[in-house]
């Protein structure tokens, strides 16, 4: 399963912009679908550890490539608040 995820990700590199949109989207309707108002430091807490996720991961492309989504999605969710 992780070499397939590898060879995926390896072959479908250009294409994965498209993704960091649907990811902060996701998250803004993660956040209002929420019953009640969260936190205000969840949204830049959870954007620090992907920041932190995507510098340590950036050699390793499938690595990248989630903490890049990670990010994204927190970006997202900062966003909203």
């Amino acid at each position: 399963m992780r070499a397939w995820f590898a060879g995926w990700v390896e072959a479908e590199q250009d294409r994965f912009i498209l993704l960091l949109p649907v990811a902060m989207g996701a998250a803004i309707l993660g956040y209002f679908a929420w019953p009640r108002e969260p936190p205000l430091w969840l949204g830049f807490a959870a954007a620090a550890a992907a920041l932190v996720a995507l510098a340590s991961l950036w050699r390793w492309p499938p690595g990248r490539l989630v903490a890049a989504l990670a990010l994204a999605a927190a970006l997202g969710f900062a966003r909203a608040e």
